[in-house]
């Protein structure tokens, strides 16, 4: 269900400095939207996970999902401007967290 007021607070930096909001608004979406499609006003899409068994569930399947090449929430504006600065690159810094295997697997160990 499409709900633009909820998908804006998802997104907005400023639910995050709110305790008290972020705790009632992600405690709705485990109680009536776990797995949540997410369309915030100037941010691509994406999905919101708020179940811990299903972020373990997620993690333990890094063949189906990954973390490259979107790792960080940033607007739609930010990241074109971040691909302009990089020479088409999606990333600024290509860390641990930005890796998918094989390349994680093989800086980790």
């Amino acid at each position: 269900m499409l709900d633009i007021a909820l998908d804006n607070a998802i997104a907005d930096h400023k639910t995050y400095g709110n305790v008290d909001l972020q705790h009632r608004l992600f405690a709705g979406l485990r109680r009536d939207d776990p797995v949540h499609w997410i369309e915030p006003d100037g941010y691509r899409p994406f999905w919101t996970i708020t179940k811990y068994a299903d972020i373990i569930e997620i993690e333990r399947q890094a063949d189906r999902f990954i973390n490259a090449p979107r790792t960080k929430l940033l607007s739609t504006e930010f990241e074109s401007k971040v691909r302009e600065a990089m020479n088409g690159k999606p990333m600024l810094v290509r860390a641990l967290p930005q890796m998918d295997n094989p390349d994680h697997a093989s800086i980790r160990t």
